[in-house]
């Protein structure tokens, strides 16, 4: 059963800035891989026997910057 929830503008220009393109096509898929991302982190922080409760992360912080090979126009190849 879907269920609906409501966010406001803030939140969803997050979820837009955390979309990865071609991957995620709905908000819903978004927050499946950030949850899943903070299971993860969790359960191994848990395994190792330390599991420590930080300050809230901003936007990209602690995230990995997405690496790709910067657009050349007019290059001859």
């Amino acid at each position: 059963m879907a269920h609906q929830i409501t966010v406001s503008d803030e939140i969803f220009e997050r979820l837009k800035r955390l979309a990865e393109p071609f991957v995620d096509r709905e908000p819903q898929d978004v927050l499946r891989r950030l949850l899943d991302q903070n299971e993860s982190a969790r359960s191994n922080n848990n395994a190792h026997g330390k599991f420590e409760v930080g300050p809230p992360v901003s936007d990209h912080e602690g995230l990995l910057p997405i690496s790709r090979a910067p657009r050349e126009r007019g290059t001859v190849v």
